[in-house]
């Protein structure tokens, strides 16, 4: 009975033992998972974070190669342009060359164009000079002709008057549809200033507005990975309930089954006492007999 009472106690330490191992190596299996479910989210953040970056990058890489061709681009088209105009040039210049014989010929035909019209412009002279002369000799003329230059010369003063009175309304004019010009161009430059600044501003609020919905997408995926952890969690904990319950009910069972047993076997000993006490009165009163029999 005593064998038997130990090996129901070795039984029992065992099963404990066991539960106790199983429940450490589930808690240690889900640390593990825990861990591995926030590695996993740490690297996917990480990822996440470092696509978005060489996304830019290769974005801003691709806008800086594109400026890059277009202004090879026009530099190429500025040294063909450039370079078509030199030719032009030096075609024309080339064109425009005469000969030793060339300009001999043009040299002499316009020496002799100035020496014709020289010519002509003295004998023009001398023949005002002399009709000039030949005024002055007639009384009458010479008097007409001091009223006429003073004539002249009233006219002269009338038409440097009148022209100045036209030169001060052209500058006036002038003046005016300058003034008129600077006030567009002022007008447009800052129509232009408003317009580049709200351009700007737009750009901005839209770079803004992407910016807010990438956090936002960024803060959602940070929540949503937030709450499946605590979800996750929150399985773990009622699965370690629901395990250390049916742990306690079962080890609530073995105590039982150990007590039934228990008792069982406390029965089962007093019953052998009690026959092995019948057992000795029997014999002792057997003994009684035999003895009583031989006197």
């Amino acid at each position: 009975m005593a064998f038997s009472t130990a090996r129901l106690r070795s039984d029992y330490l065992i099963t404990r033992r066991t539960a106790e191992e199983r429940k450490h190596n589930t808690l240690v299996e889900a640390v593990h998972a825990n861990f591995a479910s926030q590695g996993k989210a740490i690297w996917d953040k990480r990822a996440e974070s470092i696509a978005e970056n060489t996304q830019t990058k290769m974005r801003v890489e691709q806008l800086r190669r594109n400026h890059h061709a277009s202004l090879a681009h026009r530099q190429q088209r500025l040294l063909e342009l450039l370079s078509a105009e030199q030719k032009q040039y030096e075609k024309e210049i080339k064109d425009m060359e005469e000969t030793p014989k060339q300009r001999l010929e043009r040299m002499a035909q316009r020496a002799w164009a100035l020496k014709a019209r020289r010519e002509e412009e003295r004998q023009q002279i001398v023949n005002e000079k002399m009709y000039q002369r030949w005024r002055e000799s007639v009384d009458e003329l010479r008097l007409q002709d001091s009223k006429l230059f003073g004539l002249q010369v009233l006219a002269v003063r009338d038409d440097q008057v009148h022209e100045k009175h036209l030169q001060s309304i052209r500058d006036k004019r002038e003046d005016a549809v300058f003034d008129a010009l600077v006030q567009e161009n002022y007008r447009k430059m800052v129509e232009r200033e408003i317009k580049e600044t709200e351009e700007l501003r737009a750009a901005n609020e839209q770079t803004k507005e992407i910016i807010r919905g990438q956090l936002q997408l960024r803060h959602e995926k940070q929540e949503a990975a937030i709450k499946e952890m605590k979800e996750e969690r929150e399985r773990f904990l009622q699965q370690w309930e629901r395990e250390e319950k049916e742990e306690q009910e079962k080890l609530e069972r073995l105590r039982q089954n150990a007590v039934e047993k228990r008792r069982e076997m406390d029965a089962f000993i007093e019953l052998q006492r009690q026959e092995r006490l019948m057992k000795e009165e029997e014999e002792k009163h057997r003994d009684k007999c035999v003895c009583v029999c031989e006197r």
